[in-house]
């Protein structure tokens, strides 16, 4: 029987072949971790080199200040104390060797300036040369950190001290430019100018001043130094330069009255004022034709219950109680004021000077023998000091010249 053709086929039928796929096989599995790992280690590489150079940049900018201005504060503290116990020079060879090391260091040139300056303050010999190298210590401060205003006052007041009005001046104008409402500034200025010859521009200075603050004492105090300052004049007559003394001692005593209630916190300014005072009424007793009532009233503010009596033995005081003296015609009572005030301070040479030459002046070469062995002594001591040498040559001379007075005018009066 003939096979049915409508019977399926036992054979499956062919597959068509299927269309190539073609991939993109890496050529090495190991050569691609290599350059996988030589671009992470490029990579490493360049991050190490960037921190380095970062952190080297970092030092240069803050790690010198950082340290310096720890060893500052601490030296800072240790000069403190030095200068409160009235012994600058402990930490003078540290604070020098710190400018040395941080030249650039604003804070520390105003260190060692403040060293110098206390120096100077506690050693008159050594004065001029240690205040001149605390103004240069002070300037450098300044142009390293110009804002310093505190310390571009204090360099003013310094040189003032050091009477150098002209550079006070440039100080104080820049004080003011920078602050032109500041009052301290502006009369501080004025101060300059009064001492520099131009009174008008003082004068218009301290009116205005006294315009916005009349409590302050600096305004009444510097119309009573430009008054006396005016009363300089050589061309002026005994009755025109009276005047003017009398205008400054009332303009001085009004400032001196507004400084009353703060005699003890403002003590370095209340002496300023007494002394200038006190100054006044030594050059009025003078105009005066020796008036005995302005030298007393001198007297009388240099010594307790206006001073202190500590006050009164300092060698500033003591010179203006001995001119005072001298006034009176009471060289004994000047004597015995230097004497007092060289038992006190047996190292002053000054103190020394003076009450050998005032005993002379007063005829008591007896007491004046022992204050100038006493300066022989010091001046074998301190050699090298020019002037100390200078000044035991001249009451040597004195004292050869001089005769003690008769017994009889030792009787007390």
């Amino acid at each position: 029987m003939p096979p049915n053709k409508h019977r399926k086929s036992q054979h499956r039928p062919l597959l068509r072949p299927e269309p190539a796929i073609h991939r993109c096989e890496p050529v090495s599995r190991r050569g691609g971790a290599a350059v996988n790992a030589l671009a992470l280690v490029v990579l490493l590489i360049v991050a190490v080199a960037l921190t380095v150079v970062y952190f080297r940049s970092l030092d240069d900018r803050i790690e010198p200040i950082d340290t310096a201005s720890l060893e500052f504060d601490s030296l800072a503290e240790r000069t403190a104390r030095a200068i409160a116990d009235r012994r600058p020079e402990r930490v003078f060879d540290d604070a020098a060797a710190f400018v040395q090391r941080h030249p650039e260091f604003a804070l520390g040139h105003r260190l060692i300036g403040q060293i110098w300056y206390e120096k100077g303050v506690h050693d008159r010999d050594l004065r001029p040369s240690a205040w001149q190298s605390a103004q240069s210590h002070w300037h450098r401060s300044l142009e390293l950190d110009p804002e310093q205003d505190g310390l571009r006052l204090l360099a003013g007041d310094l040189a003032m001290k050091r009477q150098e009005p002209q550079e006070a001046e440039e100080l104080f104008a820049e004080l003011v430019r920078r602050n032109p409402d500041n009052l301290t500034h502006s009369l501080r200025l004025a101060f300059a100018w009064i001492n520099l010859g131009r009174f008008e521009e003082a004068e218009r200075r301290i009116d205005l001043a006294a315009r916005l603050d009349d409590r302050r004492y600096e305004s009444f105090y510097l119309r009573g130094v430009l008054a006396g300052r005016r009363a300089l004049d050589p061309e002026m007559d005994d009755a025109q330069r009276r005047s003017l003394l009398l205008e400054a001692i009332d303009h001085v005593e009004r400032g001196r009255e507004r400084l009353e209630d703060k005699v003890l916190e403002e003590r370095e300014r209340y002496i300023t004022v007494v002394r200038h005072l006190a100054g006044l009424h030594r050059r009025l007793a003078v105009a005066s034709g020796g008036d005995r009532g302005a030298a007393e009233s001198a007297l009388a503010l240099l010594q307790p219950p206006t001073l202190f009596e500590t006050e009164a033995m300092e060698l500033e005081i003591v010179r203006e109680i001995a001119q005072a003296y001298e006034l009176l015609d009471r060289p004994e009572r000047a004597a015995m004021q230097y004497q007092m005030a060289s038992i006190r301070n047996p190292r002053e040479w000054r103190l020394a000077h003076g009450a050998a030459k005032w005993w002379i002046r007063a005829g008591r070469l007896d007491h004046a023998e022992s204050h100038l062995q006493r300066l022989r002594t010091l001046a074998r001591e301190r050699p090298g000091l020019e002037l100390l040498q200078q000044r035991l040559s001249e009451v040597e001379a004195m004292f050869q010249d001089a005769s003690p007075i008769p017994m009889d005018d030792l009787i007390p009066d």
